[in-house]
């Protein structure tokens, strides 16, 4: 599936999305009109969802699929209202604007969770595991950072890029710290950050506040997306495990020189 022009948005029901709206446009003003039968709650958190677009006597294609940790409605008062230095926010804005001035429609579908999942009684978000798959095989042309296909997430990682792209890169980046990263002493650094890291590179500086400098084993081979593991292994344990909790979100400084990375863990 990957690489193709488009994709019907009949994938999007089948996997059990639902259409739920549209985009409007005023005077260069974009407004999202909800379905009033939808049942579908716009204030729940972590919710996924795509848009669509169709011309008239043509498919419905999809276009973008996005994930947030804020509530549905939250989401899309920021596309609609896209603030200064808001790179993402602005550029699906003016697609979709785009789309409606050519004379198409542009759809608002959301994914509709199932029963609840867990395994070893940790319960799986699904739809957080949709994402990635679903941008990475349909390649929606939205989803677009230059020449790569990138989620939503990876894409508000690479904003915070502080210098240009030849010099020194500064990314800020959260880990929430699940089972396996708080007890075993690995974690992986996302497809936005790992693309900018030299395949050369053998060695990444981890500094932690109030304790040791460790250097990671690199592991480019384990993850299906190729983004990198590094693992610390129990000198990273014991200082998670004596400044967090498991559950808890770590913020993290990648630091992309020439022939250098660090990054650094702040309490």
């Amino acid at each position: 599936m990957k690489n193709q022009e488009s994709v019907s948005a009949q994938l999007l029901i089948d996997i059990n999305f639902e259409k739920i709206g549209s985009w409007k446009s005023s005077e260069n003003k974009l407004t999202p009109i909800f379905k009033e039968i939808s049942n579908i709650d716009l204030n729940v958190n972590n919710v996924l969802y795509a848009f669509t677009t169709e011309e008239e006597h043509e498919n419905e294609e999809i276009k973008y699929i996005g994930k947030t940790t804020r509530t549905l409605n939250q989401r899309m008062y920021e596309y609609a209202n896209p603030g200064k230095g808001q790179k993402t926010n602005i550029r699906v804005n003016k697609e979709i604007l785009n789309t409606l001035d050519q004379g198409s429609s542009v759809s608002i579908y959301i994914f509709k969770d199932v029963l609840p999942l867990n395994w070893g009684g940790f319960n799986l978000n699904i739809a957080a595991g949709l994402e990635d798959s679903l941008v990475y095989s349909i390649s929606p042309t939205w989803n677009k950072h230059g020449k790569n296909t990138i989620t939503t997430s990876e894409e508000i990682e690479l904003e915070t890029l502080s210098v240009n792209y030849k010099g020194t890169k500064k990314l800020e980046s959260e880990i929430k710290l699940g089972t396996t990263y708080y007890n075993k002493g690995f974690f992986n650094l996302r497809k936005g950050i790992s693309q900018y890291i030299k395949e050369s590179l053998t060695d990444i500086e981890l500094r932690l506040e109030d304790g040791p400098k460790l250097i990671a084993k690199i592991d480019r081979t384990t993850n299906p997306d190729n983004s990198i593991r590094l693992y610390y292994g129990n000198d990273l344990v014991n200082w998670l495990k004596n400044n967090y909790a498991l559950g808890d979100i770590l913020k993290a400084l990648v630091i992309i020189e020439e022939n250098n990375v660090i990054i650094e863990f702040k309490k």
